[in-house]
């Protein structure tokens, strides 16, 4: 995602990362400070781990699908959506999983 700063001040931005299966959630978000006219690509980099969820034996599983990522200036501002689609067998994982993405921030010209 790539963010501009408008106006006359300089703004910080939260930038939310969530995805759908079957209800949306939150699972990581980019503080970026830009100045004014300024602009920054935000990438997400996001391990499969992130879309675990506790299965009826109470076990954290990560099962393959089609994901709908969704990006934006706030939970309630989503702007762009990315579908993606994780491949495999069904896993378990345990609290040694990933629980962040890994977010990289550009400052473009």
């Amino acid at each position: 995602m790539c963010l501009t700063a408008n106006g006359n001040l300089c703004r910080f931005h939260a930038v939310p990362i969530t995805f759908v299966r079957p209800v949306r959630r939150l699972i990581g978000f980019a503080r970026v400070e830009l100045a004014v006219g300024a602009s920054a690509r935000v990438t997400f980099r996001v391990a499969g781990d992130l879309t675990s969820f506790t299965g009826r034996d109470g076990r954290r599983r990560v099962e393959p699908g089609e994901f709908v990522f969704a990006f934006g200036r706030s939970a309630g501002d989503l702007v762009a959506e990315l579908s993606s689609t994780l491949t495999g067998e069904v896993r378990h994982v345990d609290h040694s999983r990933r629980l962040h993405p890994i977010v990289t921030i550009v400052p473009e010209s």
